[in-house]
């Protein structure tokens, strides 16, 4: 598998994860860790994780912005939550679309 093909497969988990996580929570800093706690049960890593909220937040599709300086990389990563939902309505309507 290369490797855009993993992070479409890691966005589309994170998306997926976000959606299932809050309907029975609604703290967005646990849902966010519990999202990140399932990925790496199914062996993403985290650095890769990160990458892939990166790119789902810079294509507005959800809520958690991700920042690291040049120096520190994803590996040290700075996430401020911007609303009290984990997607936003560009996100759910993507999710919708391409859910399985």
């Amino acid at each position: 598998m290369n490797l855009l093909q993993d992070y479409d497969e890691i966005e589309n988990f994170l998306l997926d994860e976000f959606v299932k996580v809050s309907k029975n929570n609604d703290n967005m800093d646990a849902v966010l860790q519990a999202v990140l706690d399932a990925g790496a049960k199914m062996g993403y890593t985290d650095e890769n994780m990160i990458r892939a909220l990166k790119d789902l937040y810079e294509r507005e599709f959800t809520n958690f912005n991700v920042n690291w300086s040049a120096f520190s990389g994803p590996s040290h990563p700075q996430i401020s939550i911007l609303d009290s939902v984990p997607l936003t309505p560009a996100g759910y309507r993507y999710w919708k679309e391409n859910s399985h």
